[in-house]
């Protein structure tokens, strides 16, 4: 039996049209894989896709703007450079990221989708959709909170 070397898989591989390139420092994001991950059927168009997954990169990006300047001013040159354990040979860092951007994207999606008719099977759709809305940005927060070391705090009102 004979082995073929292959190139190791670099930490953001080049872009194609199905990528999202963020800024360098954040990863890309592979956007045949993450309709893959979310159950994304056919029925999210590829540019809706790509628009959607666009506004999350900015969103979750700014959300960490002033903590990616504290990496980088520590000497982190990418996300994928902070030390800390891997999964699969992928930081959780990255992880964590690609895991924001992706129920953030969905949320947008989800929320395009709401259905506000007048009718009694209308709003029961609305009103489901936007449990499900209000779940993927609690995913959210979660996995944000994740990368950024912090932990996560229930509270109920009594």
């Amino acid at each position: 039996m004979d082995f073929i070397a292959t190139e190791p898989l670099c930490e953001n591989p080049a872009p194609t049209e199905d990528t999202v390139i963020s800024d360098g420092w954040f990863p890309n994001i592979d956007l045949v894989q993450m309709r893959a991950v979310m159950r994304l059927d056919g029925t999210i168009t590829p540019i809706r896709l790509k628009t959607a997954v666009q506004g999350a990169v900015i969103q979750v990006n700014q959300e960490l703007h002033a903590w990616q300047q504290t990496q980088q001013e520590a000497g982190f040159t990418s996300l994928a450079h902070i030390p800390s354990p891997t999964i699969d040979g992928q930081s959780i860092l990255v992880w964590y990221y690609v895991r924001a951007v992706s129920h953030v994207s969905v949320a947008e999606l989800q929320s395009q989708y709401r259905d506000f008719a007048s009718t009694h099977k209308g709003c029961e759709h609305a009103e489901g959709l936007e449990s499900r809305i209000e779940e993927e940005r609690r995913l959210a927060r979660c996995a944000l909170r994740a990368l950024l070391q912090k932990t996560a705090i229930t509270a109920e009102l009594i």
